[in-house]
């Protein structure tokens, strides 16, 4: 029994949306029956996952990576590119989450850092021991790019050459074991606002 006047259109719409299944599953449930559309009992629904996998929306314009992981919705700030998320300070604060300079690529030699990471789908692998020990999540571009290596990772002294720093380190451990609960997931990145970019 739905409560607080909550509409099963809506709990539907929700449950799909959160699957990423198409409008046209949203409209045949508008239009059914009110008995195609009961909700079994607990004992004959399946057994859900302990948690979906991570749905996340990172914004180059604000800094803020939201989303759903582990079932719950998310929402922390991060930065991108130039430096940023460094424990010390952005080395190139023009390039840090300007979409102008996704196409950077860091050249150390030359004192270049990396812009921040472009926008496009990434899959989000389940998080790991980088080579150098630190604990990431490395982000795999569903898309065709120059660049590689992005990952979501802690703050160091270093910062981020395109990948994306949480600037909480409570936030980011959250973050990472809900990452693992969830196998990993779907990462879009957009160059606009987050407000308008995640529904």
């Amino acid at each position: 029994m739905l409560r607080n006047g909550a509409s099963l259109v809506a709990v539907l719409a929700f449950a799909l949306l959160e699957q990423g299944t198409g409008s046209s599953v949203l409209l045949q449930a508008q239009s059914a029956p009110k008995s195609a559309l009961a909700i079994p009992p607990p004992a004959a629904r399946p057994t859900p996952r302990s948690s979906g996998r991570a749905r996340l929306v990172y914004s180059l314009w604000d800094g803020m990576l939201v989303g759903t992981v582990g079932g719950r919705p998310l929402s922390m700030r991060a930065l991108s590119g130039g430096g940023g998320g460094s424990t010390r300070k952005a080395t190139d604060p023009f390039a840090v989450n300007n979409p102008v300079t996704t196409d950077q690529a860091a050249q150390r030699s030359k004192g270049i850092r990396g812009g921040p990471i472009p926008p496009g789908e990434y899959t989000i692998l389940v998080p790991a021991k980088s080579p150098a020990g630190h604990v990431i999540a490395a982000l795999i571009p569903r898309y065709k790019t120059e660049r590689s290596g992005f990952q979501i990772h802690g703050r160091g002294p270093l910062g981020s050459d395109g990948c994306i720093v949480p600037l909480e380190a409570a936030q980011f451990s959250d973050l990472i074991a809900r990452l693992t609960r969830d196998s990993g997931g779907i990462l879009t990145v957009i160059d606009g606002s987050s407000r308008t970019g995640f529904r």
